[in-house]
């Protein structure tokens, strides 16, 4: 996988998903899929924030991930559950 090739290399990289959770009525891959996905894939390595998370918890994971950890973050690019 490409992705690990550059995670092992010390690169970081995000994933921008256009929704917080499946819809019924949309095909694209939620936020929350991606993450559990990428997570089961990069133990430890992935966070996660999306437009529906309180403010400190948000500010929190992005802190952590511009300070090294985590490697991979997730995110629905600030659509609060617009379908």
């Amino acid at each position: 996988m490409a992705l690990g090739r550059m995670l092992a290399s010390g690169a970081k990289a995000y994933w921008v998903c256009p929704l917080v959770e499946e819809s019924g009525t949309l095909d694209p891959v939620a936020v929350q899929a991606r993450h559990a996905s990428l997570a089961a894939n990069f133990p430890g390595r992935v966070g996660l924030v999306h437009g529906r998370m309180k403010t400190a918890e948000r500010d929190a994971a992005m802190r952590a991930f511009a300070t090294v950890r985590p490697a991979c973050a997730g995110g629905d690019h600030g659509h609060r559950g617009r379908r």
